[in-house]
């Protein structure tokens, strides 16, 4: 019989666990918009985004379009990893907006809400 109250135990932590995780994780992604602080790069507009990323092409248009071709920085995956991993970037496009005094506000997928804070 005890061995029955453990397993019952051990089932309803991994069930828990499993709802945690699956409440956690979707509002973890839907986070867009996050404020960095002591950002070590250059003032100015910065893209991240990768060579398989379909959705960059068409956030660096419209960068651009608003900006011109030098008006930001781009960084790719496959030469910045250690970056990315710094800034906490883990999906991209995303993209960096850093102040003189080194904040920053780091917007994931659509550049649009990085563009309206310029």
């Amino acid at each position: 019989m005890d061995e029955l109250w453990v397993r019952l135990i051990l089932l309803g932590g991994a069930i828990a666990s499993a709802l945690l995780v699956g409440w956690y994780l979707p509002r973890r992604n839907n986070q867009p918009v996050r404020r960095l602080r002591n950002v070590s790069l250059e003032p100015g507009v910065h893209f991240f985004s990768s060579s398989t990323c379909d959705a960059c092409a068409g956030a660096r248009e419209q960068l651009v379009g608003a900006l011109g071709r030098d008006g930001f920085t781009e960084h790719e995956w496959a030469t910045g990893s250690v970056l990315f991993a710094s800034l906490g970037i883990d999906a991209v496009p995303a993209t960096l907006v850093v102040a003189d005094d080194g904040r920053g506000m780091l917007v994931s997928g659509d550049v649009a809400p990085a563009l309206a804070a310029l």
